[in-house]
Parts: C-alpha cells; structure tokens; sequence
C-alpha cells in the first residue's frame, strides 16, 4: 500500500508549469500572462502541428497579436506558422506585402479579417495591427499601396488615437503626413494619462493649434475616456495630469476658457489625491485661472469667499455643480473639503444647515453628519454655530430606521464626531425602530464605552 506521505511527496512533484499538450492550453497561455519564455519552443517541438493551428476560429498567430506577445509569436513563426497579413503587419515584414499584395484592390479584398483587434476590421485592421506593433515602415508601406483602400479611415480619424495611445511617434509621424485627422480626439484620449506627457508634446510639435482646440460633446471613448460637456479643451481633460497641464499652458492653453456648463479647467480638477489636486489648482491658479463658486469654497479661499456672497455670485442656500459630481450645497463642500473657515464664513452669512432641498448626500445636517461626512473639526464649528432652534432640531432628527446621527457614527467608530454630538445633547439611549440603541452598534469596545 502507499503510504499518505509517498502520495503528498509525488503530489508536489508535479509540475503545473509544464507545457501545454492541446492547442486550447497553449491558446490560453498566449492570451495570459505568462511570461515564461521557454514553455512555447517546448510545446512546438514536441506539437509542431500547432504552430499553424486555430483555437475558436482563430489562428495561434493572430491570439499572440491581439495580446501584444511579439516573442510568442516570432516562436509560431520560427515553427512553421504562416505568414499572413496581420503577422507581416505586426512584424514589419514589408518583403512578404511586396510579394503577395498586388494590387489595393486585391489588399481590400482579400485580407477581409473576420477578427477584429479592438475597435476596427477589415483592411483598416492590417493599419491597425501594424500601429500597434509599432511598424512606422509598414504602414507608409500601407498606406502607399493601399491607395483609396485606407482613404476614409484616415479621415474618419482614431488611427492616429491609437498611435499616440500605444506611444509610437514615428507611428504618429507617418499618420499625420498622410492626412490623418484625429490630431485633437488622439491628445484628448492621453491628457489624463501621466505616462503619455511625452507624447503629447509631440502632438502639439507636430498639431501647435492643439491646445486651443475645442471639443463638441465627448461621451467617454478609448482607455475608458470619461464624459465631457460641449466646449471642453484639453486642459480640461488633463486637469489630473500636472505634466501634461505644464506642457499645455507652455504652449498657450488658456485657463480660463469655459465649458458649455460654464466651467474652465479648475473645475475639473478631482480625480487625483489631495495632494495633487492642490498643486494642480496651485499651477492653474499661477496661469491666471478664475476660482469659481465651488473651487473657492473647496480651496478655502475665505476673502473670495465672502467677496462673492456679497456680489451676489455664490448664493449660501443653493446647491452648485461641479464636474464629475452632483450638486451639493455650499455648506456641504466645505466640509467635504475639510474647510473650517469656509464653513465658518458660509454660517456667518446665513447658511441654513437644515434646507429641505435634496441633493446626493442629503440636505439635512443631522443625516448628513450622521452619515459621517464632516470631520471633527467642520462639526466643532457647525455645532457651534447652530442657533437654540436649530440646535434642537438636530437633537429630534431621525433616521429613516429610526436612530439618531450617533447611531451611523457608531458603526464606523467615529469618536471625535459622537464625542462632539455627546456634549451637543445627543441623547444617546434613544433607540432604533429595531429596539437599538448607538451602543448596542458599536463597532469596538472604545466606541461602546463612550455611548455608555
């Protein structure tokens, strides 16, 4: 009998990197990550019939290019595979166009692949797959037998988006002096990209209106592009990228340019940390770029501030908007942005922190608190600036589960904030539609024994 130990010790003698022995193994090896670079030859020696082989109507070839593996590849080829046309284009093999690409004719006809690689097909993929390899010499190849054939895919544009996107320049280069007219659409889709500064400043060398260009409505596209109103520039759309905002005010972005909502490049700041966002408003605000209503509040400006309640352009009790998010009152940015002072100011001219307006996060301050929205030191200042009235209506509020805001507080174990709200007469034995009281939700024990 064999003993449990010789079944463990030949269990972990197995090697689960060992090569493929089908051709769908190997398919998705190719379609992995695997970065093993011996496994491939291995498996080809003792398979070489799978050099040429197709998994899922689809040649082993043409999986290794659609992944970007140009290794894997040059081993299928190595092996016996097949030259086609999206191989020679991924490859630069410009001698195997020359021999059997005759006419435009014959390219548009007969390299109808049925795959696509990303978003194109037909010939427009052979432009494509070579883009993506890298292929400069290929695709003026291309584009100089190819004739009319490729005529409307370079007006239609995103050839040279995909150049810019994979980082190609010679790519770029050879597209533009063909008349390739995605120049605006190819720099909008790598703004927010800090890898790509390099390339943006290639486009502006080679496109220098591109930084005053304006876009029509964008509705989000390649490398998951967000959203865009009407209007919007390209500063706008790098407001996340401190690189590429230096690169586009060196040549001339204006900041101060306003969107179809009204909104110029500063407000489009937020998708980054704190941290960057203040250095992105700090460049911005060197060029010359206006604060508007939210950003004063959100960057604590407090002269600005007051100086726009008392002209009338920020209202205290109306909600605002800010791209990317839905709006919120004045009261509520600033202690989302952790402003104390702004908060101060906006109570001192008559902010009401108990609106029946609605807005994502509730206008209600006993809900909104509760929620655990305002940090301690936003809350001291509220708190003291409620009036009795008001001090009492945060008292009686409920939730809709019957609690008070020490409740939500006390399952995210907020202290500071239920200490405050302790010594503001928050009863804390009041209990939940369920017979709970905060206590009973305590998180820990520390939270526990201050609701005790």
């Amino acid at each position: 009998m064999v003993s449990v130990f010789c079944l463990w010790a030949l269990a972990g003698c197995v090697d689960d990197k060992a090569p493929p022995t089908t051709v769908a193994e190997v398919a998705e090896r190719l379609a992995g990550g695997e970065d093993d670079e011996g496994w491939l030859p291995d498996t080809l020696r003792k398979h070489p019939e799978f050099a040429d082989a197709e998994h899922e109507n689809r040649k082993l070839t043409w999986i290794a290019i659609s992944h970007g593996k140009k290794l894997f590849l040059e081993q299928l080829l190595d092996a016996g595979a097949a030259v086609d046309a999206p191989v020679a284009a991924f490859t630069g093999d410009i001698d195997w166009f020359d021999a059997n690409v005759k006419t435009a004719a014959a390219l548009a006809e007969t390299y109808q692949i049925g795959e696509n690689l990303l978003w194109t097909s037909g010939q427009e993929l052979l432009l494509v797959t070579a883009i993506r390899g890298g292929q400069a010499k290929t695709i003026a190849h291309l584009l100089r037998r190819g004739g009319k054939v490729f005529e409307s895919s370079l007006k239609q544009g995103y050839l040279l988006t995909a150049a810019a996107y994979w980082g190609n320049e010679d790519c770029v280069d050879v597209l533009a002096q063909a008349g390739a007219a995605d120049s605006a659409d190819a720099a909008r889709h790598i703004c927010p990209e800090s890898t790509h500064v390099g390339m943006l400043a290639h486009l502006i060398r080679r496109f220098p209106d591109l930084p005053k260009h304006t876009f029509p409505k964008q509705e989000g596209g390649l490398g998951g592009a967000r959203s865009y109103p009407a209007g919007s520039t390209l500063l706008m759309h790098a407001a996340d990228n401190l690189g590429a905002l230096e690169i586009l005010l060196a040549h001339g972005a204006d900041p101060n340019v306003k969107d179809a909502e009204g909104r110029n490049a500063i407000d489009y700041i937020g998708g980054g940390s704190w941290d960057h966002a203040k250095r992105a408003a700090k460049r911005l605000r060197a060029a010359g770029a206006e604060l508007s209503p939210w950003t004063k509040i959100s960057f604590g400006e407090v002269a600005e501030i007051e100086q726009a309640i008392r002209s009338g352009r920020l209202p205290v009790n109306q909600a605002i908007k800010k791209y990317g998010d839905s709006p919120h009152l004045p009261l509520q940015i600033a202690c989302l942005s952790h402003r104390p002072d702004a908060v101060a100011i906006l109570l001192k001219n008559g902010a009401e922190p108990f609106l029946d307006g609605k807005t994502d996060r509730g206008a209600n301050l006993a809900a909104w608190v509760g929620s655990g929205f305002v940090d301690r030191q936003c809350l001291a200042v509220l708190l003291n600036g409620l009036e009795p009235k008001q001090m009492e209506r945060l008292r009686a509020w409920r939730s809709d589960e019957g609690g008070t805001a020490l409740h939500h507080l006390a399952e995210v174990g907020n202290v500071a904030a239920i200490r405050l709200l302790l010594k503001a007469g928050i009863d804390k034995a009041v209990k939940n539609k369920v017979g709970k009281t905060a206590a009973d939700l305590a998180c820990n024990d520390v939270v526990r024994r201050e609701l005790r």
